[in-house]
């Protein structure tokens, strides 16, 4: 199992992006402020830390099923080249 401990915070340079649906029964939608360059990583932790999903942006928007994820608060980060950024999502 692959955990987050955090253990310091540095300068936080935030993306803009949107998750929709939010809440989300089987699918959700990540729309990126950008083209996409294959090199952006988006994973989804549950909130204990433990990540559900890692994968490199392909198309822009993305999709992601997430109808097996028990219902609850996720989070997902995306990571760019200079910056990364966290949104939540509800899992219905």
């Amino acid at each position: 199992m692959d955990y987050v401990y955090p253990t310091s915070v540095g300068q936080i340079s935030d993306v803009q992006f949107s998750v929709f649906p939010n809440p989300a029964a089987d699918k959700i939608t990540i729309n990126l402020p950008h083209p996409t360059d294959h090199s952006d990583l988006i994973e989804i932790f549950n909130t204990s830390g433990k990540i559900l999903y890692r994968g490199k942006t392909s198309t822009n928007p993305v999709s992601i099923d997430v109808s097996k994820y028990t219902d609850g608060l996720y989070l997902i980060k995306l990571t760019t080249e200079s910056s990364n950024s966290v949104r939540r999502f509800c899992k219905l």
